[in-house]
């Protein structure tokens, strides 16, 4: 075997293992399982952005700001900066992060914080099917969006959003 034929196969074998590595963007079709075992199917706005080992980033579909912002730009971290937040639903959401630490938020009370994105779920158990927490600072405040059912079945819808100027951004956790 010649020294040229040799690394034109190591170079097929790298091209390979870093094709395979790379950023997908589909979501499995089953949805992707969290941190905390369930399985979390996006809803159809949001658009995934990539992926690379356990993360996931999506970015909501808004045609004229979109363009605007990417990924990098709008998820700079898994920590964006937090302003305060009021949920004002009949029971307590308990916030679950990436990162397995659990915070209760009292409905009618505010919460301020800094944190990746994670999954809301009701005292009982279900797991809200869409949640979108957009960072706040100088320039856009911080945006809550949840929709879901309990345990009984009832619809579960929220909107807590000030002048809202950017599209949501998603970092999902993946286990």
């Amino acid at each position: 075997m010649s020294f040229s034929t040799t690394l034109w196969k190591i170079a097929v074998l790298c091209i390979t293992v870093l094709a395979t590595r790379a950023e997908s963007r589909e979501v499995p079709s089953q949805g992707i399982k969290t941190a905390n075992g369930d399985f979390y199917i996006p809803s159809p706005r949001m658009n995934m952005v990539g992926n690379f080992g356990d993360k996931y980033y999506f970015i909501e579909s808004i045609p004229t700001q979109t363009d605007y912002y990417s990924a990098l730009t709008f998820c700079p971290n898994e920590h964006p900066a937090m302003t305060s937040v009021r949920v004002d639903s009949q029971e307590e959401l308990r916030y679950i992060t990436s990162y397995g630490i659990n915070t209760t938020i009292p409905a009618g009370t505010y919460w301020t914080g800094a944190t990746s994105f994670g999954l809301y779920s009701w005292p009982d158990g279900s797991l809200l099917e869409d949640l979108y927490i957009d960072r706040g600072n100088d320039y856009a405040p911080m945006c809550l969006y949840f929709h879901g059912s309990n345990a009984a079945g009832e619809r579960l819808w929220g909107e807590r959003c000030i002048n809202r100027h950017f599209p949501i951004c998603q970092i999902i956790t993946s286990k």
